[in-house]
């Protein structure tokens, strides 16, 4: 369609022209498609459980304190460790969504790259990615480490 080999179908619903639509539908795609969501919310329900059958949460309630703060507090650490390991698949994901839903941005970049051989960028896209990666997995851990104090301590 694009080399104007084949005529654009009438039914096709994405438009050429940039619209925050695409977007939008770019991002339920990703999310939806490569079930993050479900994913996501089992983790995180599977912590909830858990917490709610821990000891302080009982004592808290036996004392008739609120026990919000205690779950919020305690769910910081391991929603920072979700966060990080997603970050891989949504990263990986972008060269795929952006490509599928003609968005412009470092992934359809790294695809054309590598379709033109253009061995430096790809390696660079690549480098960078990788980079990102890391580095949000390295936040997630100083985080982690500020959050939960039982990581603090040394043995």
């Amino acid at each position: 369609v694009q080399a104007e080999q084949i005529t654009r179908p009438p039914w096709f619903a994405l438009p050429i022209v940039d619209h925050p639509m695409r977007s939008i539908l770019a991002i339920l795609v990703l999310a939806v498609g490569s079930s993050a969501l479900s994913e996501n919310h089992a983790e995180i329900e599977q912590e909830l459980i858990a917490l709610d059958r821990s000891g302080f949460i009982e004592a808290a309630r036996a004392r008739g304190a609120p026990t919000r703060p205690h779950i919020i507090a305690n769910l910081l650490a391991p929603l920072a460790t979700l966060t990080a390991t997603r970050m891989a698949f949504f990263v990986g994901g972008l060269v795929i969504i952006e490509k599928v839903m003609l968005l412009n941005g470092a992934g359809a970049l790294m695809w054309d790259a590598a379709m033109k051989r253009d061995y430096p960028l790809t390696a660079a896209l690549a480098l960078i990615a990788a980079a990102t990666v890391c580095g949000t997995r390295l936040t997630a851990d100083l985080f982690r480490l500020v959050v939960d104090p039982r990581l603090r301590t040394q043995r």
